[in-house]
This record gives structure tokens, sequence and C-alpha cells, in this order.
């Protein structure tokens, strides 16, 4: 009778097997053992020399109106070529399927405003943040998830302020993170 490892499901032979069937069981967990190691190393092979990830930042003021996309004024990290600003300052376009972090914090500058909410959008999965703004300056919009991507197309991702109480929102500065994590949820 074959066991199998709670994390990964590798088969092993049992205390009560038969001594003629080890050889095989044993065969069956380097083979299992061995495929687990090739994904291992897919994953790896893919991060080498850098992992692929992209990063804009907000360095000075800017005014959103409602609805309105967050236009960023630098990029601190592209190893991918996620990001061109040539075609738009507010979209990191990822190029590949998997498990992907998004990351989004801004620092709002106005005060007096209700129910600004950060929207993250990675192609048709949108994120909101939880925390609103609370009418006060100084108030920061941070949204961190992982969204798993299944077909690689290239996929907008942006962020987006939504529901504010006023026309506008003046944003003090902020960044705007994508890194690919890994094709699998488990390797």
């Amino acid at each position: 009778m074959t066991l199998h490892t709670p994390s990964f499901g590798l088969p092993y032979p049992d205390i009560l097997d038969e001594p003629c069937d080890f050889a095989q069981d044993w065969c069956a967990f380097t083979d299992a053992v061995n495929a687990v190691a090739t994904r291992y190393e897919a994953t790896i092979n893919r991060t080498v020399p850098t992992i692929p990830m992209a990063r804009m930042t907000l360095t000075s003021s800017v005014t959103i109106f409602n609805t309105g996309l967050v236009p960023f004024d630098s990029v601190s990290v592209n190893t991918a070529g996620w990001i061109d600003f040539d075609a738009s300052n507010t979209d990191i376009v990822p190029d590949r399927a998997g498990f992907f972090v998004l990351n989004s914090n801004l620092l709002l500058a106005t005060t007096g405003v209700l129910g600004a909410v950060a929207t993250m959008q990675f192609g048709d999965l949108i994120s909101q943040d939880n925390q609103i703004d609370r009418a006060s300056s100084g108030i920061g919009l941070t949204l961190a998830r992982v969204h798993q991507v299944t077909t690689p197309l290239p996929l907008n991702v942006r962020v987006q302020i939504t529901g504010a109480g006023a026309t506008s929102v003046t944003i003090g500065s902020g960044s705007f993170s994508v890194w690919w994590h890994a094709d699998t949820a488990t390797p």
C-alpha cells in the first residue's frame, strides 16, 4: 500500500509493503521528487538574473478627479519592461501568466473629502482599499493584493480614485508596484 507525503503528495512505501514492491514504490517516489524539483527549477530560471517586477512613483502633488487614474511621474524599478511611459504613465502591463503581488500606496494631501477610495484594477480583477479618507490630510490609501492570471496576455494594471465626496482629491505622493511571484500557488 502506497502512502503520500502531506505537502507535496509524494508516494512512498508503507512499512507493510512486500519487499518486492519496495523498488517499484521507491522509483515512483524519486520520479515524483524529480517532477517537483523540475517545477522549482523552471521558476528559478524565470527569475534569473532578476525577478520580473515594476514600480512607479508619484513624487509631486497631483489632483485626481473622481474616477480618475493616478498619473505617476517616475519609474523606480522596471526589470521586465512592463512600464512604457511613452504609451502610458498610469499602467503597468505584465506579459506573463502566474501569481502577482500588487501594492499601491497613496498619501492624500486633500482635507475635507469623505469617501475617497483607491482601486487597483488588474485586467478584469478589481480590488478596493478598505480604508477610506477620514476627511483629514496625511491619510494614506493602501492596497496590497495577490492576483492570479491564467492567460499570458498583456493586462493593464492601474490605480484609480473613486467615490470621492468632492469632485477631486489631491495626492501628495504615492507608489504602485507589481511583482511576479510564481507560476502556481504551490510548488
